[in-house]
C-alpha cells in the first residue's frame, strides 16, 4: 500500500486540477478505514490550499453529497475503501462530480442495500460526472448505477459488476430515460462491466420523444455478462447512439447487443468482438439494428468483420 506522504500527494495532485471557482471540494475518509494512511489525510489535507478545510472532511459519501450545491461543481473525493451500503446513495444535486481517489476503480467500491430496487448509486441530477469508482448492485433487482431520466452525464473510467463472481445484482449501468422529455446525451467513457446479468441497459419511453439520445459508449469493456452485455428496451428507440472502439470480451452463448423492443439507431464501429457469431446472429438477439444505424470497421479475434449484421 502506498504511504501516507504518496497519498497526500494524490490528494494534491487531483485537488490542483480543479479549476479556482469551481465548487467546493468535499473527502470522504472512512471513520473505521483499515489503510492507516488515509486515516491520516484529514490531518494533513486540512486547508491544503485553501481547499479542504476541517469542516469539508465526512466519513459517508452520503454526507459528502449532502453539502453540496446545485449548480455550483462541487466535486466529492472518496478515498480507497469497501462502501457497503444499508440506504441506497443519491446523487441529487446538478453539476457534482463524485470520484474515486485510488489507482484504479476496483480500489473504491461502493455496494447498494440488500432491499430489492436500490441501487449502488442512483443519479437524480443532471451535468454529473462519476469517475474512477466501481458501483455494484446488491439485489436481484439492483443496478450498479441508475440515471434516473437526467441529462449530460458521464460516467468516466467505472467498473461495474462483480470481480469473479456470480452476478448479484440485475445489471450494472442503467440509463433509464423512461421518464425523460427530449435528449439524455449519456456518455460512458473508459468502463469495464463484468459479471452481472446485463452489463449496460438503455431504456427509453415517454411517447414519441428522444430519450437517451445522442448516447456515447466509447472505449468499454464488456466481458461474461450473464444474459446481455449492452440491452436496449422501452418503448421509443434510443437515437443517435455511438458504440465506439469498445470490446467484447468473453460472451459464449450470451447475447452481445441485445434489442429486445424499439430499434437502437446510431454508429456501431471499431469495436471487437470475441467470435464471429457475436458480430452476427448474436449482436442482436434476433432482432435487426434499424435500418439507419451504420455498422463498418469492427473486428472478431480473427480479424475484419465488414458485414452489417441482418
Amino acid at each position: 500500500m502506498a504511504n501516507t506522504t504518496e497519498r497526500l500527494a494524490s490528494l494534491i495532485e487531483q485537488l490542483s486540477s480543479l479549476k479556482q471557482g469551481a465548487g467546493n471540494v468535499y473527502l470522504v475518509v472512512p471513520e473505521d478505514s483499515t489503510t492507516a494512511a488515509w486515516r491520516q489525510i484529514p490531518a494533513f489535507a486540512k486547508g491544503v490550499d485553501g481547499v479542504i478545510g476541517a469542516s469539508q472532511i465526512y466519513p459517508t459519501i452520503a454526507q459528502a453529497l449532502a453539502q453540496c450545491v446545485s449548480g455550483r461543481g462541487d466535486t466529492v473525493l472518496v478515498a480507497p475503501g469497501f462502501y457497503v451500503q444499508t440506504t441506497q446513495i443519491t446523487l441529487s444535486k446538478n453539476g457534482v462530480t463524485l470520484r474515486g481517489l485510488g489507482a484504479k476503480p476496483f480500489d473504491t467500491i461502493i455496494r447498494g442495500p440488500t432491499t430489492a430496487g436500490t441501487h449502488g448509486l442512483l443519479v437524480d441530477a443532471s451535468d454529473c460526472s462519476i469517475e474512477n469508482l466501481t458501483l455494484q448492485g446488491q439485489n436481484a433487482t439492483g443496478w450498479g448505477c441508475k440515471n434516473a431520466s437526467r441529462s449530460n452525464n458521464r460516467w468516466l473510467n467505472c467498473f461495474f459488476g462483480n470481480e469473479g463472481a456470480a452476478p448479484t445484482q440485475v445489471g450494472g449501468l442503467l440509463l433509464d430515460a423512461s421518464g425523460a422529455s427530449g435528449r439524455t446525451y449519456p456518455k460512458v467513457i473508459g468502463c469495464r462491466f463484468a459479471n452481472a446479468v446485463i452489463g449496460l441497459r438503455f431504456t427509453s419511453g415517454n411517447g414519441a420523444s428522444l430519450v437517451n439520445s445522442g448516447a456515447t459508449v466509447q472505449d468499454c469493456e464488456f466481458s461474461t455478462n450473464s444474459t446481455a452485455d449492452i440491452q436496449s428496451t422501452g418503448t421509443t428507440a434510443s437515437d443517435d447512439v455511438l458504440i465506439k472502439d469498445c470490446d467484447f470480451a468473453v460472451c459464449s452463448t450470451n447475447l452481445v447487443i441485445a434489442i429486445t423492443s424499439p430499434a437502437l439507431k446510431g454508429l456501431v464501429t471499431g469495436c471487437r468482438f470475441a467470435v464471429a457469431a457475436n458480430t452476427q446472429a448474436n449482436l442482436t438477439g434476433g432482432a435487426a439494428l434499424d435500418a439507419a444505424t451504420e455498422y463498418a470497421g469492427n473486428y472478431t479475434r480473427a480479424g475484419l468483420s465488414t458485414a452489417k449484421p441482418a
